[in-house]
């Protein structure tokens, strides 16, 4: 296991605070601070770069940063592994999760484990697609599951289940009838989007209409990184946008949007594990990828009966 003096430099440049980290290891503000003076004066070098409301990794911190997480990483693994040898359901799973996926489709899962395996600690890696698969290369997660277009040879992919996207517009916005929007109608409008490097937005660019594109880039006038805000910004009325059916429950219920597909273009996506080729995985791994297949299997399901009637 790490020091304690990188376990707590781990946490803050994880959260890029102090504060959370303080609270993350049940430890004063202060008591933060001196650990990572102290190993900074270790290295002789600056590990972050204070600024009056936010912090920043150094070329140092950074390259430490990876080094650690990666170490950290394959020790809690081997560890695991003696565990499950010795009979004991005990060791760390790390999962990385494109934006959609970490908020929306894996807290059910991981909670139906969770139930089972109270020994077993689960770590979430939220972020957008190409950062994930950034973490997956340096060895930071187990595995992934993200929901952009995975095309490097370097990973072993597999589809998990089919989500679906929809446009959602402000509740009193005009449309044709059944539901449904004209392309040229989306086409037009003012849009607001997930930012470039999420899964979302690696659709959106490769949607096209006659060789052009559905949703023209100069339409495109706020990109926003979490899906919970572009519903709050098209629910404000500046425009529409295109997002996972998987997310609005919520606002379905309540009516706060209106919910619409493109007449005749419907819009579906895989969403994939990605694996590092070669990866050989323990017991508890196997059964959270089973739990995702199960739950991916009912949300197939959802789109496919979707496909068959109106929004």
């Amino acid at each position: 296991m790490l020091d304690f003096r990188y376990r707590v430099f781990l946490s803050v440049a994880r959260h890029l605070s102090f504060s959370k980290a303080a609270k993350e290891l049940s430890l004063t503000q202060p008591a933060v601070s001196f650990q990572i003076r102290h190993l900074e004066e270790q290295f002789k070098a600056r590990l972050f770069v204070r600024y009056p409301n936010r912090i920043e990794l150094t070329p140092i911190g950074e390259l430490l940063y990876k080094e650690l997480a990666h170490i950290n990483h394959e020790s809690e693994r081997a560890m695991g592994k003696v565990m499950q040898r010795l009979g004991q359901a005990w060791g760390t799973l790390v999962i990385g999760a494109s934006t959609t996926i970490g908020n929306f489709f894996l807290p059910p899962v991981v909670a139906k484990f969770k139930r089972e395996r109270t020994n077993v600690v689960i770590k979430l890696l939220v972020d957008n697609t190409d950062q994930v698969l950034t973490y997956l290369a340096d060895g930071i997660i187990d595995f992934a599951i993200v929901e952009g277009p995975v095309k490097s040879k370097q990973w072993v992919t597999e589809e998990v289940f089919t989500d679906e996207l929809v446009v959602i517009a402000p509740k009193d916005y005009p449309h044709e009838h059944r539901g449904l929007i004209s392309k040229k109608q989306v086409g037009e409008e003012p849009f607001v989007s997930r930012e470039v490097g999420s899964g979302t937005r690696a659709v959106i660019d490769g949607l096209k209409v006659a060789g052009k594109p559905l949703i023209p880039p100069k339409n495109i006038i706020l990109e926003m990184g979490s899906s919970t805000a572009i519903k709050k910004t098209v629910e404000g009325g500046l425009g529409l946008s295109l997002i996972s059916r998987m997310t609005l429950e919520h606002e379905l219920a309540l009516q706060t949007l209106k919910v619409l597909r493109v007449d005749g273009y419907p819009i579906y996506r895989p969403i994939s594990f990605v694996f590092t080729r070669g990866m050989e995985f323990g017991p508890h791994v196997k059964e959270v990828l089973g739990l995702c297949r199960e739950a991916g299997k009912k949300i197939t399901a959802q789109v496919q009966a979707h496909g068959k009637k109106q929004p």
